[in-house]
């Protein structure tokens, strides 16, 4: 594990940091509100297997503090009374080296109390944890299930995303629409050579139900990939593809790309748990297909939460 990258990694933070403490009153874009906040996540790994468990995280069966430790920057400016501006910066490690990167950057206007509509690199919002993903605190694993959360290499996009709040008795619906590009992360999964995916013409829908004891949330993304591929065991890594036939390099363009999600958070009196459903599906030439669920259940004993998780995931296909 590379230290001092990763100790580069946090001074520059830190500069940025110290750089925008800096910054006070209408001298710059007339600010009327600068909210910096952060998070680490300094974490250990190991299998018993020499096979990675984690395409994400690639835990094998040597210890590795290096894998899933990472530091968070966040900061909100309130431009105007209701546009706000927000970035989050990560370093963490891509996949052998610690490096800064903008995970969300994006300026949000609100209309009202039920509306408002996000521009700039937006998180892909289809998992019940995808708004704080990176910040272990707010759920109960180190890392959210690979089985599932591994399943979606578009993170993020670069678009537009509409949000709306309609009350339904004494609970809540949100609705979301996301619409631009991507790209798709191939850093964890290359082989050798070069690896190049776009996700052009994202589409994606989600809608949670919330309620005090429960939410529900139903997600789908539809695109269209352009793969450019001088080592094919890529794309038989990242999406479970079999033998591909050809030689490389390989070019395909609009690849159709589906991605389904079903999941619920429950709690009633001292017992708590999340599960989830995703289904993947890449057309032909590649014509992979995948699902992946887990169960979670907590049990609250004071200030400790124990909690068991069930998860599967196959590359079974499914029509």
């Amino acid at each position: 594990m590379d230290m001092k990258k990763l100790w580069s990694a946090i001074g520059g933070m830190l500069l940025l940091l110290a750089s925008a403490s800096s910054v006070s009153g209408p001298s710059v874009l007339a600010l009327s509100e600068l909210k910096i906040s952060g998070f680490m996540s300094a974490v250990g790994s190991i299998s018993n297997n020499e096979t990675s468990y984690s395409r994400t995280a690639q835990i094998n069966d040597e210890i590795d503090f290096g894998r899933e430790t990472m530091l968070g920057l966040q900061i909100d400016a309130k431009l105007m009374d209701k546009l706000i501006f927000t970035t989050q910066l990560l370093a963490d490690r891509d996949p052998d080296n610690y490096s800064l990167q903008a995970d969300w950057i994006f300026a949000k206007y609100t209309f009202n109390q039920v509306s408002s509509i996000k521009a700039g690199r937006i998180r892909s919002p289809v998992f019940m944890v995808s708004e704080f993903i990176e910040v272990g605190i707010t759920y109960p694993w180190v890392r959210p299930p690979a089985e599932v959360y591994g399943l979606l290499p578009l993170n993020s996009v670069n678009g537009v995303e509409f949000r709306m709040n309609v009350p339904v008795l004494d609970s809540n619906l949100y609705l979301q629409g996301v619409m631009g590009n991507s790209e798709l992360d191939t850093s964890l999964v290359s082989i050798s050579g070069k690896s190049r995916i776009s996700a052009n013409k994202v589409l994606g829908v989600n809608a949670l139900w919330s309620t005090d004891n429960h939410n529900f949330r139903i997600g789908y993304i539809i695109s269209r990939l352009d793969i450019f591929d001088t080592a094919l065991a890529t794309l038989q890594n990242l999406f479970a593809a079999g033998d591909l036939s050809g030689t490389a390099p390989l070019l395909i363009e609009a690849l159709r790309f589906e991605f389904i999600t079903l999941g619920m958070d429950f709690s009633f009196g001292n017992i708590s748990g999340m599960l989830e459903h995703v289904r993947r599906k890449v057309g032909e030439p590649i014509n992979a297909k995948q699902y992946g669920s887990y169960l979670m259940l907590q049990y609250a004993l004071g200030k400790y939460h124990p909690h068991i998780t069930f998860a599967i995931a196959d590359s079974i296909g499914f029509s």
